[in-house]
Protein backbone atom coordinates (compact mmCIF):
# COMPACT_ATOMS: atom_id res chain seq x y z
CA UNK A 1 0.00 0.00 0.00
CA UNK A 2 1.67 3.75 -0.96
CA UNK A 3 -0.16 7.22 0.59
CA UNK A 4 -0.35 10.63 -0.45
CA UNK A 5 0.68 13.38 2.88
CA UNK A 6 -1.52 15.92 1.75
CA UNK A 7 -1.73 19.40 3.81
CA UNK A 8 -4.71 22.12 2.98
CA UNK A 9 -3.92 25.56 4.47
CA UNK A 10 -6.62 27.22 4.90
CA UNK A 11 -8.01 30.80 6.27
CA UNK A 12 -8.42 29.51 9.81
CA UNK A 13 -5.95 27.02 10.14
CA UNK A 14 -3.91 23.40 8.94
CA UNK A 15 -5.69 20.51 7.76
CA UNK A 16 -2.70 17.51 7.43
CA UNK A 17 -4.14 14.28 6.30
CA UNK A 18 -2.60 11.14 4.88
CA UNK A 19 -4.68 8.77 2.43
CA UNK A 20 -4.03 5.48 0.90
CA UNK A 21 -3.97 4.61 -2.63
CA UNK A 22 -7.85 4.37 -2.91
CA UNK A 23 -8.07 7.89 -1.34
CA UNK A 24 -9.74 6.50 1.84
CA UNK A 25 -8.51 9.12 4.72
CA UNK A 26 -5.95 6.89 7.21
CA UNK A 27 -5.02 10.01 9.55
CA UNK A 28 -6.31 13.58 10.18
CA UNK A 29 -4.53 16.52 12.02
CA UNK A 30 -6.32 20.05 12.34
CA UNK A 31 -4.06 22.87 13.83
CA UNK A 32 -5.30 26.25 13.85
CA UNK A 33 -3.54 29.01 13.32
CA UNK A 34 -2.80 32.52 14.28
CA UNK A 35 -4.02 35.70 12.57
CA UNK A 36 -3.12 39.35 13.03
CA UNK A 37 -5.61 42.34 12.24
CA UNK A 38 -4.36 45.74 11.99
CA UNK A 39 -6.78 48.94 11.64
CA UNK A 40 -4.54 49.68 7.89
CA UNK A 41 -6.50 46.69 6.64
CA UNK A 42 -3.23 44.25 6.96
CA UNK A 43 -4.10 41.05 7.78
CA UNK A 44 -1.03 38.76 8.62
CA UNK A 45 0.10 35.41 9.77
CA UNK A 46 3.31 33.43 10.17
CA UNK A 47 4.71 31.04 7.48
CA UNK A 48 6.95 29.69 9.99
CA UNK A 49 3.83 28.84 12.13
CA UNK A 50 2.38 26.87 9.00
CA UNK A 51 5.88 24.84 8.49
CA UNK A 52 5.66 24.02 11.91
CA UNK A 53 2.44 22.49 12.01
CA UNK A 54 2.74 20.26 8.80
CA UNK A 55 6.41 19.14 10.16
CA UNK A 56 4.86 18.50 13.16
CA UNK A 57 1.55 16.83 11.42
CA UNK A 58 3.55 14.73 9.27
CA UNK A 59 5.51 12.76 11.94
CA UNK A 60 2.27 12.22 14.31
CA UNK A 61 0.83 10.93 11.05
CA UNK A 62 3.18 8.40 10.03
CA UNK A 63 3.89 7.36 13.19
CA UNK A 64 -0.26 6.96 14.38
CA UNK A 65 -1.06 5.74 11.10
CA UNK A 66 1.81 2.57 11.29
CA UNK A 67 3.11 3.69 8.00
CA UNK A 68 6.39 2.99 7.02
CA UNK A 69 7.93 6.35 5.53
CA UNK A 70 9.66 4.37 2.89
CA UNK A 71 6.00 3.93 1.25
CA UNK A 72 4.80 7.49 1.36
CA UNK A 73 4.30 8.17 -2.52
CA UNK A 74 4.42 11.88 -2.42
CA UNK A 75 3.52 14.81 -0.58
CA UNK A 76 1.10 17.52 -1.71
CA UNK A 77 0.19 20.37 -0.30
CA UNK A 78 -2.20 23.49 -0.93
CA UNK A 79 -2.81 26.50 0.55
CA UNK A 80 -5.07 29.80 0.76
CA UNK A 81 -4.13 32.03 -2.04
CA UNK A 82 -2.80 35.31 -2.81
CA UNK A 83 -0.37 35.29 -0.35
CA UNK A 84 3.17 37.62 -1.04
CA UNK A 85 6.20 35.89 0.81
CA UNK A 86 9.69 37.21 0.52
CA UNK A 87 12.73 35.40 0.99
CA UNK A 88 15.91 35.73 0.31
CA UNK A 89 18.98 34.01 -1.99
CA UNK A 90 19.45 31.72 0.69
CA UNK A 91 15.48 31.30 1.56
CA UNK A 92 15.40 33.23 4.48
CA UNK A 93 12.19 34.30 5.20
CA UNK A 94 12.40 38.18 4.88
CA UNK A 95 9.61 38.87 7.14
CA UNK A 96 8.47 37.52 10.35
CA UNK A 97 4.74 37.94 9.06
CA UNK A 98 3.09 38.04 5.87
CA UNK A 99 -0.27 39.37 3.96
CA UNK A 100 -3.11 37.13 3.92
CA UNK A 101 -5.40 37.36 1.01
CA UNK A 102 -7.85 39.49 3.30
CA UNK A 103 -5.57 42.27 3.42
CA UNK A 104 -6.44 45.31 2.02
CA UNK A 105 -3.62 47.22 3.27
CA UNK A 106 -1.58 48.17 -0.21
CA UNK A 107 -5.04 50.19 -1.33
CA UNK A 108 -2.50 53.28 -2.54
CA UNK A 109 -0.54 50.22 -4.70
CA UNK A 110 -3.65 49.48 -5.67
CA UNK A 111 -4.53 52.83 -7.51
CA UNK A 112 -1.18 53.00 -8.85
CA UNK A 113 -1.91 49.69 -10.95
CA UNK A 114 -5.37 51.16 -11.72
CA UNK A 115 -3.90 53.84 -13.36
CA UNK A 116 -0.89 52.32 -14.95
CA UNK A 117 -3.48 49.58 -16.43
CA UNK A 118 -6.87 50.26 -16.93
CA UNK A 119 -9.07 47.93 -15.15
CA UNK A 120 -10.94 46.14 -18.29
CA UNK A 121 -7.25 45.63 -19.56
CA UNK A 122 -6.34 44.51 -16.29
CA UNK A 123 -9.10 41.74 -15.92
CA UNK A 124 -9.04 41.15 -19.29
CA UNK A 125 -5.06 40.34 -19.50
CA UNK A 126 -5.32 38.58 -15.44
CA UNK A 127 -8.74 37.41 -14.73
CA UNK A 128 -8.05 38.79 -11.76
CA UNK A 129 -11.97 39.91 -10.76
CA UNK A 130 -11.51 40.41 -7.37
CA UNK A 131 -10.64 43.42 -5.62
CA UNK A 132 -6.74 44.81 -6.92
CA UNK A 133 -5.26 45.50 -2.94
CA UNK A 134 -6.25 41.50 -2.59
CA UNK A 135 -3.36 40.59 -5.18
CA UNK A 136 -0.27 39.48 -4.82
CA UNK A 137 0.89 42.58 -7.54
CA UNK A 138 -0.45 45.47 -5.40
CA UNK A 139 1.49 43.47 -2.15
CA UNK A 140 4.53 43.73 -3.67
CA UNK A 141 4.38 47.12 -4.88
CA UNK A 142 3.80 47.87 -1.14
CA UNK A 143 6.43 46.57 0.03
CA UNK A 144 8.58 48.31 -2.79
CA UNK A 145 7.62 51.61 -1.20
CA UNK A 146 7.16 51.19 2.30
CA UNK A 147 9.91 48.24 2.77
CA UNK A 148 12.63 48.84 0.05
CA UNK A 149 15.37 47.34 1.73
CA UNK A 150 13.47 44.16 2.48
CA UNK A 151 12.35 44.61 -1.05
CA UNK A 152 15.79 44.97 -2.41
CA UNK A 153 16.86 41.68 -0.37
CA UNK A 154 14.05 39.73 -1.56
CA UNK A 155 15.19 37.36 -4.60
CA UNK A 156 11.77 35.77 -4.77
CA UNK A 157 7.90 36.30 -3.70
CA UNK A 158 6.33 33.39 -3.15
CA UNK A 159 2.81 32.19 -2.39
CA UNK A 160 1.31 29.81 1.09
CA UNK A 161 1.95 26.82 -0.08
CA UNK A 162 4.97 27.55 -2.13
CA UNK A 163 7.03 28.74 0.75
CA UNK A 164 6.09 24.92 2.54
CA UNK A 165 7.43 23.34 -1.02
CA UNK A 166 10.56 25.79 0.04
CA UNK A 167 11.18 24.21 2.98
CA UNK A 168 10.62 20.65 2.14
CA UNK A 169 12.91 20.79 -1.11
CA UNK A 170 15.19 24.08 -1.10
CA UNK A 171 13.55 24.53 -4.36
CA UNK A 172 10.89 27.80 -5.28
CA UNK A 173 8.14 27.85 -7.66
CA UNK A 174 4.63 28.29 -7.98
CA UNK A 175 1.83 26.64 -10.24
CA UNK A 176 -0.41 28.24 -13.02
CA UNK A 177 -3.45 28.69 -10.67
CA UNK A 178 -1.46 30.69 -7.85
CA UNK A 179 0.34 32.36 -10.60
CA UNK A 180 -2.70 33.56 -12.33
CA UNK A 181 -3.88 35.01 -9.14
CA UNK A 182 -0.33 37.46 -8.97
CA UNK A 183 -2.02 40.06 -10.86
CA UNK A 184 0.35 39.82 -12.56
CA UNK A 185 0.49 37.01 -15.12
CA UNK A 186 -1.25 36.57 -18.56
CA UNK A 187 -3.97 33.71 -18.28
CA UNK A 188 -4.13 32.97 -22.04
CA UNK A 189 -0.32 33.00 -22.84
CA UNK A 190 0.42 31.59 -18.90
CA UNK A 191 3.63 33.56 -18.97
CA UNK A 192 4.15 37.17 -16.53
CA UNK A 193 2.43 40.10 -18.43
CA UNK A 194 5.37 42.23 -19.59
CA UNK A 195 2.49 44.64 -20.28
CA UNK A 196 1.89 44.57 -16.45
CA UNK A 197 5.38 44.38 -15.30
CA UNK A 198 7.03 47.02 -16.87
CA UNK A 199 3.64 49.43 -16.36
CA UNK A 200 3.77 48.94 -12.55
CA UNK A 201 7.77 48.45 -12.50
CA UNK A 202 8.28 45.23 -10.92
CA UNK A 203 11.14 43.71 -11.10
CA UNK A 204 10.73 39.82 -13.05
CA UNK A 205 13.66 38.60 -11.66
CA UNK A 206 11.73 38.03 -8.06
CA UNK A 207 8.85 36.32 -9.50
CA UNK A 208 8.91 32.09 -8.95
CA UNK A 209 9.48 30.08 -11.99
CA UNK A 210 5.81 28.22 -12.62
CA UNK A 211 5.01 24.55 -12.97
CA UNK A 212 1.94 22.08 -13.68
CA UNK A 213 0.16 21.58 -10.70
CA UNK A 214 1.27 17.53 -11.16
CA UNK A 215 5.05 18.50 -11.65
CA UNK A 216 7.24 17.60 -9.27
CA UNK A 217 9.33 20.08 -7.82
CA UNK A 218 12.31 18.27 -5.98
CA UNK A 219 12.62 15.53 -3.09
CA UNK A 220 12.61 16.03 0.45
CA UNK A 221 15.59 17.13 1.46
CA UNK A 222 17.76 15.61 4.66
CA UNK A 223 16.96 18.59 6.84
CA UNK A 224 13.08 18.61 6.11
CA UNK A 225 13.20 14.60 6.28
CA UNK A 226 14.36 15.02 10.09
CA UNK A 227 12.18 17.66 10.91
CA UNK A 228 9.05 15.97 8.95
CA UNK A 229 9.50 11.76 9.81
CA UNK A 230 9.89 11.15 6.20
CA UNK A 231 12.21 9.65 3.62
CA UNK A 232 14.93 11.61 2.19
CA UNK A 233 14.12 11.83 -1.16
CA UNK A 234 10.27 11.57 -1.10
CA UNK A 235 8.93 13.58 -3.77
CA UNK A 236 7.06 16.73 -3.28
CA UNK A 237 4.07 17.65 -5.70
CA UNK A 238 4.29 21.11 -6.71
CA UNK A 239 -0.12 21.37 -5.64
CA UNK A 240 -1.90 23.96 -6.61
CA UNK A 241 -4.29 27.16 -4.55
CA UNK A 242 -7.14 25.95 -2.10
CA UNK A 243 -9.56 27.16 -4.43
CA UNK A 244 -8.41 24.82 -7.17
CA UNK A 245 -7.52 21.93 -4.76
CA UNK A 246 -11.31 22.21 -3.73
CA UNK A 247 -12.24 21.83 -7.52
CA UNK A 248 -10.63 18.92 -7.42
CA UNK A 249 -11.96 17.28 -4.68
CA UNK A 250 -15.49 18.54 -5.78
CA UNK A 251 -15.14 16.55 -8.38
CA UNK A 252 -14.82 19.39 -10.75
CA UNK A 253 -12.28 18.17 -13.21
CA UNK A 254 -14.46 18.46 -16.59
CA UNK A 255 -16.24 20.67 -18.67
CA UNK A 256 -18.98 22.48 -16.76
CA UNK A 257 -18.73 20.97 -13.50
CA UNK A 258 -20.46 23.08 -11.00
CA UNK A 259 -19.55 23.14 -6.95
CA UNK A 260 -20.16 25.64 -4.39
CA UNK A 261 -17.71 25.79 -1.73
CA UNK A 262 -19.72 26.21 1.43
CA UNK A 263 -16.46 27.69 3.99
CA UNK A 264 -16.11 30.53 6.05
CA UNK A 265 -16.19 32.48 2.56
CA UNK A 266 -18.78 30.68 -0.22
CA UNK A 267 -18.14 30.65 -3.70
CA UNK A 268 -19.53 29.32 -6.82
CA UNK A 269 -17.46 27.68 -9.29
CA UNK A 270 -17.57 26.21 -12.81
CA UNK A 271 -14.87 24.21 -14.78
CA UNK A 272 -14.55 24.69 -18.66
CA UNK A 273 -12.17 24.75 -21.84
CA UNK A 274 -9.41 27.88 -21.53
CA UNK A 275 -10.57 28.34 -24.97
CA UNK A 276 -13.58 30.18 -23.55
CA UNK A 277 -12.54 32.69 -21.22
CA UNK A 278 -15.42 33.62 -19.42
CA UNK A 279 -15.66 37.08 -18.63
CA UNK A 280 -18.66 39.46 -17.49
CA UNK A 281 -17.26 43.15 -16.29
CA UNK A 282 -20.06 43.89 -14.42
CA UNK A 283 -19.68 40.90 -12.02
CA UNK A 284 -15.95 40.40 -12.92
CA UNK A 285 -15.81 36.40 -11.94
CA UNK A 286 -12.26 35.60 -11.09
CA UNK A 287 -10.39 33.04 -13.28
CA UNK A 288 -7.79 30.91 -12.54
CA UNK A 289 -5.89 28.42 -14.10
CA UNK A 290 -6.94 24.78 -13.71
CA UNK A 291 -4.93 21.80 -11.99
CA UNK A 292 -6.21 19.73 -14.95
CA UNK A 293 -3.95 20.59 -18.67
CA UNK A 294 -6.46 23.05 -20.54
CA UNK A 295 -8.98 23.60 -17.74
CA UNK A 296 -9.75 27.27 -16.54
CA UNK A 297 -11.83 27.71 -13.67
CA UNK A 298 -14.52 30.75 -12.60
CA UNK A 299 -15.72 31.51 -9.32
CA UNK A 300 -17.77 34.11 -7.97
CA UNK A 301 -17.09 34.42 -4.14
CA UNK A 302 -18.92 35.94 -0.93
CA UNK A 303 -16.92 36.83 2.03
CA UNK A 304 -19.89 36.06 3.58
CA UNK A 305 -20.89 32.36 3.97
CA UNK A 306 -20.15 29.90 6.88
CA UNK A 307 -18.61 33.07 8.73
CA UNK A 308 -22.43 34.48 8.86
CA UNK A 309 -24.05 31.45 10.75
CA UNK A 310 -21.27 30.78 12.98
CA UNK A 311 -21.66 34.99 13.81
CA UNK A 312 -25.38 34.40 14.46
CA UNK A 313 -24.87 31.99 16.74
CA UNK A 314 -21.97 32.83 18.28
CA UNK A 315 -23.72 36.50 18.95
CA UNK A 316 -27.12 34.69 20.88
CA UNK A 317 -24.95 32.22 22.53
CA UNK A 318 -22.71 34.94 23.98
CA UNK A 319 -25.78 37.18 24.82
CA UNK A 320 -27.35 34.27 26.91
CA UNK A 321 -23.68 33.20 28.63
CA UNK A 322 -22.12 33.66 32.07
CA UNK A 323 -19.07 32.20 30.60
CA UNK A 324 -17.23 30.09 27.79
CA UNK A 325 -18.52 27.11 28.77
CA UNK A 326 -22.08 27.60 28.99
CA UNK A 327 -21.90 29.59 25.69
CA UNK A 328 -20.71 26.65 24.33
CA UNK A 329 -23.65 24.78 25.32
CA UNK A 330 -26.10 27.31 23.97
CA UNK A 331 -23.96 27.56 20.55
CA UNK A 332 -24.30 23.17 20.55
CA UNK A 333 -28.35 23.34 21.19
CA UNK A 334 -28.85 26.48 18.72
CA UNK A 335 -26.82 24.43 16.29
CA UNK A 336 -28.96 21.08 16.78
CA UNK A 337 -32.28 23.17 17.51
CA UNK A 338 -32.07 24.68 14.02
CA UNK A 339 -31.18 21.26 12.32
CA UNK A 340 -33.70 19.30 13.83
CA UNK A 341 -36.75 22.38 13.11
CA UNK A 342 -39.99 21.60 11.52
CA UNK A 343 -40.64 25.22 9.61
CA UNK A 344 -44.14 26.22 8.03
CA UNK A 345 -43.47 26.77 4.18
CA UNK A 346 -46.76 29.20 3.85
CA UNK A 347 -46.41 31.41 1.33
CA UNK A 348 -48.30 33.91 3.26
CA UNK A 349 -46.24 34.36 6.05
CA UNK A 350 -43.61 37.26 6.66
CA UNK A 351 -40.60 35.96 5.95
CA UNK A 352 -37.22 37.27 7.34
CA UNK A 353 -34.80 38.05 4.61
CA UNK A 354 -30.85 38.73 5.36
CA UNK A 355 -28.32 39.84 3.11
CA UNK A 356 -24.82 37.54 4.06
CA UNK A 357 -22.41 40.82 3.58
CA UNK A 358 -21.17 40.89 6.57
CA UNK A 359 -17.61 40.89 5.30
CA UNK A 360 -18.27 43.01 2.17
CA UNK A 361 -20.74 43.53 -0.48
CA UNK A 362 -21.42 41.67 -4.25
CA UNK A 363 -18.54 42.06 -6.89
CA UNK A 364 -21.61 44.59 -8.47
CA UNK A 365 -22.11 46.62 -4.99
CA UNK A 366 -18.84 46.33 -2.87
CA UNK A 367 -20.14 48.92 -0.22
CA UNK A 368 -23.09 46.57 0.45
CA UNK A 369 -23.00 45.32 4.05
CA UNK A 370 -25.47 42.79 5.63
CA UNK A 371 -28.68 43.14 7.15
CA UNK A 372 -31.96 42.20 8.26
CA UNK A 373 -35.26 42.57 6.15
CA UNK A 374 -38.84 42.20 7.51
CA UNK A 375 -38.06 41.33 11.32
CA UNK A 376 -40.86 41.39 13.85
CA UNK A 377 -42.01 40.36 17.13
CA UNK A 378 -43.66 37.00 15.21
CA UNK A 379 -39.63 35.98 14.96
CA UNK A 380 -37.36 33.81 17.29
CA UNK A 381 -34.04 33.09 17.34
CA UNK A 382 -34.08 29.81 15.18
CA UNK A 383 -36.34 32.26 12.67
CA UNK A 384 -32.63 34.44 12.15
CA UNK A 385 -30.83 31.83 12.13
CA UNK A 386 -33.18 30.28 9.04
CA UNK A 387 -32.91 33.39 7.40
CA UNK A 388 -29.05 33.45 7.85
CA UNK A 389 -28.58 30.29 5.82
CA UNK A 390 -31.37 30.82 3.29
CA UNK A 391 -29.54 34.53 2.91
CA UNK A 392 -26.48 32.68 1.71
CA UNK A 393 -28.07 30.09 -0.45
CA UNK A 394 -29.93 33.19 -2.11
CA UNK A 395 -26.58 35.06 -2.69
CA UNK A 396 -25.68 31.49 -4.84
CA UNK A 397 -28.67 31.87 -6.71
CA UNK A 398 -28.10 35.68 -7.52
CA UNK A 399 -24.58 34.91 -8.80
CA UNK A 400 -25.19 31.88 -10.55
CA UNK A 401 -26.52 33.36 -14.23
CA UNK A 402 -22.89 34.88 -14.11
CA UNK A 403 -20.87 31.89 -14.30
CA UNK A 404 -23.24 29.38 -15.64
CA UNK A 405 -23.64 28.46 -19.28
CA UNK A 406 -26.35 30.77 -20.88
CA UNK A 407 -27.34 32.05 -17.36
CA UNK A 408 -29.43 28.42 -17.12
CA UNK A 409 -29.10 27.13 -13.91
CA UNK A 410 -27.02 23.62 -13.64
CA UNK A 411 -28.80 20.29 -13.58
CA UNK A 412 -26.30 19.06 -10.93
CA UNK A 413 -24.30 21.24 -8.13
CA UNK A 414 -21.74 19.87 -6.57
CA UNK A 415 -20.88 20.86 -2.35
CA UNK A 416 -18.15 21.05 -0.35
CA UNK A 417 -17.28 22.79 2.88
CA UNK A 418 -17.65 22.35 6.62
CA UNK A 419 -21.16 24.00 5.99
CA UNK A 420 -22.62 21.40 4.45
CA UNK A 421 -22.22 19.17 7.18
CA UNK A 422 -25.92 20.62 7.84
CA UNK A 423 -27.80 18.33 5.41
CA UNK A 424 -30.80 20.84 6.55
CA UNK A 425 -28.61 23.75 4.59
CA UNK A 426 -28.06 21.24 1.83
CA UNK A 427 -31.50 21.12 0.95
CA UNK A 428 -32.41 24.67 1.75
CA UNK A 429 -29.52 25.72 -1.60
CA UNK A 430 -31.19 22.72 -3.35
CA UNK A 431 -34.79 24.12 -2.92
CA UNK A 432 -33.53 27.65 -3.61
CA UNK A 433 -31.32 27.37 -6.49
CA UNK A 434 -33.82 24.57 -8.03
CA UNK A 435 -30.49 21.96 -8.44
CA UNK A 436 -29.94 18.69 -7.43
CA UNK A 437 -27.27 18.62 -4.96
CA UNK A 438 -24.59 16.52 -4.81
CA UNK A 439 -22.66 16.76 -1.34
CA UNK A 440 -19.04 15.42 -0.77
CA UNK A 441 -18.20 12.76 1.62
CA UNK A 442 -15.71 13.22 4.39
CA UNK A 443 -16.29 17.23 4.50
CA UNK A 444 -13.87 18.47 6.75
CA UNK A 445 -11.08 16.60 4.22
CA UNK A 446 -12.95 17.46 0.90
CA UNK A 447 -9.63 20.04 -0.61
CA UNK A 448 -6.96 18.09 0.98
CA UNK A 449 -8.20 14.95 -1.22
CA UNK A 450 -8.38 16.91 -4.47
CA UNK A 451 -4.75 17.88 -3.02
CA UNK A 452 -4.11 14.19 -2.66
CA UNK A 453 -5.45 13.54 -6.51
CA UNK A 454 -3.56 16.26 -7.64
CA UNK A 455 0.06 14.65 -5.55
CA UNK A 456 -1.06 11.13 -6.83
CA UNK A 457 -1.31 11.72 -10.69
CA UNK A 458 1.86 14.02 -10.06
CA UNK A 459 3.87 10.79 -9.02
CA UNK A 460 2.16 8.55 -11.33
CA UNK A 461 0.09 6.57 -8.20
CA UNK A 462 -3.08 7.61 -10.57
CA UNK A 463 -3.71 7.52 -14.26
CA UNK A 464 -5.88 11.14 -14.30
CA UNK A 465 -8.02 13.08 -11.90
CA UNK A 466 -10.82 10.67 -12.02
CA UNK A 467 -9.58 8.98 -9.39
CA UNK A 468 -11.68 11.36 -7.11
CA UNK A 469 -14.50 9.55 -8.20
CA UNK A 470 -13.90 6.51 -6.13
CA UNK A 471 -16.04 8.02 -3.25
CA UNK A 472 -18.76 9.22 -5.59
CA UNK A 473 -20.90 6.34 -4.46
CA UNK A 474 -20.34 8.29 -1.08
CA UNK A 475 -21.60 11.26 -2.01
CA UNK A 476 -25.32 12.31 -0.55
CA UNK A 477 -27.97 13.87 -3.14
CA UNK A 478 -30.78 16.57 -2.42
CA UNK A 479 -33.06 17.05 -4.82
CA UNK A 480 -35.36 20.48 -4.88
CA UNK A 481 -38.55 19.70 -2.97
CA UNK A 482 -41.43 21.09 -5.12
CA UNK A 483 -43.74 22.17 -2.28
CA UNK A 484 -41.66 24.65 -1.28
CA UNK A 485 -40.96 26.31 -4.86
CA UNK A 486 -43.57 29.23 -3.94
CA UNK A 487 -42.66 30.09 -0.58
CA UNK A 488 -38.58 30.37 -1.52
CA UNK A 489 -39.53 31.83 -5.02
CA UNK A 490 -40.97 34.97 -2.66
CA UNK A 491 -38.19 34.91 -0.35
CA UNK A 492 -35.92 35.37 -3.26
CA UNK A 493 -37.65 38.01 -5.10
CA UNK A 494 -37.79 40.36 -1.67
CA UNK A 495 -34.05 39.49 -1.75
CA UNK A 496 -33.27 40.79 -5.22
CA UNK A 497 -35.56 43.82 -4.78
CA UNK A 498 -33.44 44.34 -1.26
CA UNK A 499 -30.29 44.59 -3.07
CA UNK A 500 -31.63 46.80 -6.18
CA UNK A 501 -32.93 49.33 -3.73
CA UNK A 502 -29.61 49.66 -1.45
CA UNK A 503 -27.15 49.28 -3.70
CA UNK A 504 -28.16 52.54 -5.24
Amino acid sequence: MRYIIAHDIGTTGVKSCIFDESLALKGYIYNRTDTWYFDDGSVLQSPEQWWQYIAESMKKLVAEAKVDPADVACVCIDGHMNGCIPVDSQNRLLMEKTPLWADFSAVSQARVIEKAIDAKSFYRITGCGMDVPIYPAAKILKTKEEQPDIYDKTDCFIGTKDYINMKLTGKRCTDYSDGTNYGLMDIKTQTWSEEILEAVEIDKNKLPIVLNSTDVVGGVTHEAAEACGLKQGTPVIEGAGDVISASVGAGSTGEDVYYINLGSATWLSKSYKADDFLSDESFRPFVLRHAVDGLLASQLVSFGGGICKQWMIDLLADSVSEDSRSAEKARDYLYRAVENREKDYNEQQNELIFLPYIRGGMPSAPGLRGSFNGLSMEHDALDMIDAVTAGVAYHMRAMMPFITKDGAAPETLRIIGGGARSGRWCQMIADICGVKILCAPELQSATARGTAVIGGVGCGLFKNFSAVEHTSAKWETYCPDASKAVYYEKGYQKFQKLITTLSN
